[in-house]
């Protein structure tokens, strides 16, 4: 492909792909913690009991700090899917993991913030 028009840029987007993203929404959010200072996040992070059940799969997770995160789309506003998120939260809570929720209209900063809160609350809570 050598002299192909944006050959470079495209190569350099491919980077930025992540298969697994199964929404633009969570596909942009990862890019913003990306372009923090944040560590790199797992997508798809799926997270398992005592009993090796599945308790929940969060779009973004830190395994070793114990923090899930979840992007909340407008299908989320639904009755049944905001009783089902509110267990899953109150699982993992108990469980000992930071849960965070992002939503439309929250500001990049705001998200950045609130995930490095919840990283900083876990590393303090596990002793590192």
């Amino acid at each position: 492909m050598v002299g192909q028009h944006c050959v470079k840029a495209a190569t350099t987007l491919l980077r930025l792909c992540d298969p697994l993203a199964q929404s633009p929404q969570e596909s942009l959010l990862r890019l913003s913690v990306a372009r923090s200072d944040l560590p790199t996040p797992t997508s798809q992070l799926e997270i398992y009991n005592e009993y090796q059940q599945k308790v929940a799969t969060a779009d973004l997770g830190y395994e070793r700090e114990m923090v899930a995160i979840f992007y909340d789309g407008r299908h989320h506003g639904r009755e049944e899917q905001w009783t089902y998120d509110l267990q899953v939260t109150a699982i993992l809570t108990d469980m000992g993991w930071q849960v965070v929720r992002v939503a439309t209209g929250m500001t990049q900063g705001i998200v950045i913030r609130h995930i490095r809160a919840a990283l900083q609350r876990s590393r303090r809570h596990l002793g590192y």
